[in-house]
């Protein structure tokens, strides 16, 4: 699968009150319904599979992200004028709150950045071996306890995990 950038268990503080996990991705019906919708809009407007002028891939989105920040790019999109550019709709990805799976994996990314001495050798590595909770905020809890999981094997193999995970 191709980095989505630009991309828990359930705890008290990160459930809604249905205890619900904020950290889950959209269901595979609900990101079949949405990026149909955002498919047909996008056609109409001549996008493209993009976000008017902006380079975004619904059905990705959908696998990685979150579904409060998926649903709320998509919406955007969805409402966006044909001729309105979409990076204030991806700009919606960064004002997403770090999750407690986020800040687990920054403190495990940075221990295990500083005990094996890891330099990034890819850009899925430079991006995730920056160890920064808000940067990986839009991501779904299966892809960050993937991220996570990379960071509990040998040093050397940490960097192939990585790169396999986005």
């Amino acid at each position: 699968m191709r980095p989505v950038i630009g991309i828990l268990l359930c705890g008290v503080a990160a459930c809604g009150g249905s205890g619900e996990d904020l950290g889950a991705p959209v269901s595979a019906d609900d990101a079949t319904r949405i990026c149909g919708d955002f498919q047909t809009h996008a056609t109409a407007c001549g996008w493209g599979n993009n976000l008017n002028e902006a380079d975004w891939n619904c059905g990705e989105a959908a696998i990685v992200w979150r579904a409060d920040v998926f649903e709320a790019v998509a919406a955007c999109g969805i409402e966006l004028g044909c001729t309105d550019p979409g990076a204030p709709c991806l700009l919606l990805s960064v004002d997403a709150t770090p999750l407690d799976i986020h800040h687990d994996y920054a403190a495990r990314c940075q221990a295990r950045k500083t005990e094996c001495n890891l330099t990034p050798m890819s850009t899925t590595q430079m991006v995730l071996l920056q160890c920064d909770a808000d940067a990986l905020a839009p991501y779904s809890t299966p892809v960050m306890q993937s991220i996570i999981d990379c960071f509990d094997i040998a040093c050397t193999s940490i960097g192939v995990c990585l790169d396999q995970t986005l």
